[in-house]
């Protein structure tokens, strides 16, 4: 019972960690890459990243 709590929160954790090292990767190559105006950067980078993750769950459910 104590081990599938522990092994949901880690995945829950790992996958909000992975979630934000992509997402701060992804801003700093498109700000150095000058591909998007860093006034409005702050709000899409996160959509985008959000859009590849709901892309990707509905992918992982409809090919597993």
């Amino acid at each position: 019972m104590k081990g599938d709590c522990t092994e949901a929160i880690g995945c829950i954790t790992g996958y909000i960690t992975s979630f934000l090292v992509f997402t701060i990767i992804l801003y700093f190559i498109l700000i150095l890459t000058h591909r998007i105006n860093p006034s409005i950067s702050k709000y899409l980078v996160p959509g985008i990243s959000c859009g590849i993750v709901v892309i990707g769950t509905g992918l992982k459910k409809v090919l597993g």
